[in-house]
């Protein structure tokens, strides 16, 4: 979102300003240095809840008189609705991650009945709009599909250079949390270990579920060739050192992770799930059923004893894949929907 806001701040027509919840991060410092976005502080939280933000920003809205608001995640539709009791109400637009029909019943009710105040949704992945108009119940004209993007020329300095695959690095970046499957990841690892003694499986991201993780690691004897790097700001020199990526996600929008992997061209194995398959497009083969340690493990083995033909196959998705998902290009696609939402 905040990579697309810097492109869209360089066109004449646009004035962006961006309210974070919670603050911008290491991001702060790149938009500081761009003078057509203005960043709003955070509003300080206490025990005034969501009401009292809503109508803060209610108040803020009704001072900026922006054209378009465009909410991002749940919490900021929360507080949205209340930008309909602005004097002159702008477009809101607002963008969906993910949604199935494993959500809370009141959260999707929600979704549905608040629907009437947004002008536009914008889904993730084709995935993502599917399960709107099937879980939520809206109207397929009211959703436009925008994919989530990747700023591939941070990638221009990165060679490609995995190990010998005598002993092949597979690594995945992810949050450790039950629905990212890294706990099938791991079993299937263990299967792998018995053909390729000297593998490694690098996990590269931190959440709850590390120390479950670890635990069974253990239990399955491979804690000694797993290495948790925990969260890494920039890991993709990891990604460049890798044999194979995978994702091994229970249920997954689309994958930014995994777009990045095959946009620097490393053999990817990943569940058929969610917006997964748009990724790899007709590359079906390498998909597999979620929650399937052994047919993982099958695959990821697979890939090795064919490690060449992989390879060539994974540089042919450098070019789609960096073509489909770039910042540049869906930004474009951005723009021309705000526009043409304002007329």
């Amino acid at each position: 979102m905040v990579r697309k806001a810097l492109i869209l701040s360089t066109y004449d027509d646009f004035e962006i300003f961006i309210l974070p919840f919670q603050g911008l991060g290491p991001l702060n410092e790149l938009i500081n240095s761009k003078a057509r976005i203005k960043v709003i502080p955070p509003f300080k939280r206490g025990n005034s809840g969501m009401l009292a933000t809503g109508l803060r920003l209610n108040k803020l809205v009704n001072k900026l008189c922006p054209n378009i608001i465009h909410l991002h995640m749940f919490r900021s539709e929360l507080v949205g609705v209340l930008l309909n009791l602005s004097d002159d109400k702008p477009v809101i637009v607002y963008t969906i991650q993910h949604i199935t029909a494993d959500e809370p019943f009141w959260k999707r009710i929600f979704i549905r009945l608040t629907a009437k105040y947004k002008d536009k949704f914008i889904a993730s992945s084709q995935a993502v709009k599917q399960s709107l108009v099937e879980c939520a119940k809206l109207e397929e004209e009211k959703i436009e599909v925008i994919y989530n993007s990747v700023d591939f020329s941070k990638f221009d300095h990165l060679k490609y250079s995995p190990p010998d695959n005598d002993e092949p690095v597979i690594g995945t970046i992810t949050r450790l949390h039950p629905d990212k499957g890294v706990q099938y990841l791991i079993k299937a690892f263990s299967k792998v270990t018995e053909k390729f003694p000297q593998a490694q499986c690098w996990i590269i991201g931190d959440g709850k579920e590390k120390v479950n993780l670890r635990a069974l690691a253990k239990r399955l004897g491979v804690e000694k060739q797993i290495k948790f790097w925990g969260w890494i700001k920039e890991p993709h020199h990891l990604l460049a050192r890798m044999n194979l990526f995978v994702f091994p996600s229970v249920t997954e929008a689309l994958g930014i992770a995994l777009i990045e992997a095959l946009g620097i061209g490393v053999p990817a194995v990943a569940s058929n799930v969610g917006g997964i398959p748009e990724i790899l497009e007709n590359k079906t083969d390498w998909l597999v059923p979620p929650r399937q340690a052994y047919l993982l493990a099958d695959k990821i083995l697979e890939i090795l004893f064919n490690y060449s033909q992989a390879r060539k196959e994974a540089s042919l998705f450098i070019p789609l894949v960096r073509e489909k998902f770039d910042v540049k290009r869906l930004a474009v696609k951005q723009a021309e929907l705000y526009r043409l939402l304002v007329g």
